[in-house]
Order: C-alpha cells, then structure tokens, then sequence
C-alpha cells in the first residue's frame, strides 16, 4: 500500500530532505509501527529484545521517491495479511486479528496518533512507552510553524501534526500514571497457547498479566482456575486503568490480601463505564478459543518473533 508524507515549511527547500532529518523520520516511524503492532499481538508495546528478521520483514516502510511541492515523501509497505499471515495474537482478544491483517505499519502510525489526539479516549491500543515514542516524533520538526501530513489516497483518515499537537500527546503521556508495584487477587485464566501470559479476573474486572523467565508456565498453570495473590509491576492505560501487570511473584492468598489487593486507579466513572462495555463485548469462551485457535506457533512463540 503506498503512503505520502508531506512537509510544509516557510524555510523548506522544495523537493529535498537532509539524510539526518531523513534518519530521524525513519526511526521515530519503525518505533511507533513496532510498538503498536506489539501492543496489539500482546498487550504491551514495550517487549524489549533482539529484534527477528520476520519482525523486521513485518514491518518495513520504504521509500520510493521524493517529490516538490513542499517536500514530499513516497511510501510503501506490505499489509500484515502478507507479512504476518498465520500468526496468533492475543486470544483474549480475538476480534484484534480481523482487524490487523488489512493493516500496515504506517496505517498503525497513523491510527496510534489518531487515538492519541481523540478527545472521546481511544486508549485500548495506547500505554506511557508508545505516547512516549509519539510525542518524540518532535524531533523530526525542524520550526515551530512546519506541518507533516500523512495520507494514503484516502482510505485512512488524514493526519496533520505540528509542535502543538505533539504537546498534547506530551500532557496525556505525562498524566499516564508510572509503573508502580501492587498486590493483586483473583482467579488465574491461562490458555493452551499462551506460555507466557495470563489473566487474572478480579472483582473489579480482568487484568492481563505476563510471567517472568523465573516462573515456569507448569508452575502457574496449577492454578488455573483457582484464586492466586499477585505481586508485580503494573502499568497504566492514560486513563488510570491498569493495562497488564509484569508478575514478579505469585502467593497462595493470605487474609490481609483484599485490602492490598485493590486495584490502583485513578479511572474516571465515564472510563469505567466504556471499559465495563468493552469487556462484555470480548467476553472469553475457553470451551471455543482451547484447541482450535488457528497457527501453529505458540503465543510464546509469538512474542519470541517479536523480540526474540
């Protein structure tokens, strides 16, 4: 699919771009694209590793060429259906793969900056990393009056940043509360295909969770089920809503744990109410997903392509 990206300025010379500023452009886009794409296979953006050569395939973006009228640049990139076909993602979340096989690495830069600057709070693909690697998109302005437009022929809505407009994703990052330890209780869901991920429902609603290298998969998988106490590092949508939880230890439950267990969250009631929403719409059927969710590779396996 091909993209264009236009830069607007008084003091631009038409038609060029310095290969710094050019280096700049190509690493805040592989950024972002990366980081959307891990937060919709596996709930965080921030999976740090080696990077896979399937990964890197996944998400090219290449230039085809440079045009005047301002500076434009041409673009293409292959969707996800061609790149990524058979993988598994999140089977909490199934409907994500209907969606993201007609998607492609700038379509997810794009749509990461649209739900940023929404004003009705499309957060369910966004955390503190990714609003961080999108506010830094500011380093490729060069003044305080240029414009970069985004546009694919119109199948995607159009997009048109400036300083002012990264500001406000500056103040949403800022107001996204930091990873903090809590205690968290409730029933522990695994699934067949996913090693290295699980969810614990609690009272106030599911909370994803990811194990450590220390917990071995067979030791939580004894729980599935059955309540467990959950300590670790949580961290936040721009809401205040826990978005996944970094397991660093796991406890048989203790009477003190209900106290300590209570979510940290500053979620505003209309927050509550869209998620509360949200949640009964991805209800999960473990009779339907187990045994036949489609691909061979685990969703371990996933992440390992991911970040190997």
């Amino acid at each position: 699919m091909q993209y264009e990206i236009k830069i607007k300025s008084p003091a631009s010379t038409g038609g060029s771009i310095s290969l710094e500023r050019l280096a700049l452009l190509a690493t805040s886009l592989q950024s972002i694209a990366k980081g959307a794409l891990q937060i919709r296979l596996g709930g965080m953006s921030n999976w740090r590793g080696r990077s896979t050569l399937r990964l890197n395939n996944a998400l090219e973006i290449r230039l085809r060429g440079i045009r005047e009228g301002g500076t434009i640049l041409d673009l293409e990139c292959d969707s996800f259906k061609e790149t990524l076909a058979g993988q598994q993602g999140d089977v909490f979340r199934p409907q994500i793969l209907e969606n993201l096989p007609a998607l492609t690495p700038m379509a997810l830069v794009i749509q990461s900056f649209h739900d940023a600057l929404a004003e009705d709070g499309q957060e369910e693909h966004l955390d503190k990393a990714l609003l961080h690697d999108l506010q830094n998109f500011k380093r490729v302005f060069l003044a305080p009056d240029e414009t970069i437009s985004f546009s694919n022929r119109g199948s995607l809505p159009a997009l048109k940043l400036n300083k002012k407009v990264l500001n406000k994703i500056k103040t949403l990052e800022e107001q996204t509360p930091d990873p903090q330890s809590v205690i968290v209780k409730g029933l522990v869901e695994t699934l067949k295909y996913s090693n290295s991920k699980v969810t614990i429902q609690m009272e106030e609603g599911r909370v994803d969770a990811f194990l450590p290298d220390t917990i071995k998969p067979v030791t939580i998988g004894k729980h599935w089920g059955k309540e467990l106490t959950i300590a670790g590092i949580a961290n936040y949508r721009p809401s205040g809503r826990i978005a996944y939880i970094q397991i660093e230890k796991i406890f048989q439950p203790g009477k003190g744990d209900d106290y300590f267990s209570r979510k940290k969250s500053s979620e505003s009631t209309e927050h509550q109410i869209k998620r509360q929403h949200s949640e009964q719409q991805f209800q999960n059927n473990l009779g339907e997903i187990i045994g036949q969710w489609p691909g061979e590779e685990s969703f371990q396996d996933l992440l390992k392509l991911l970040n190997a």
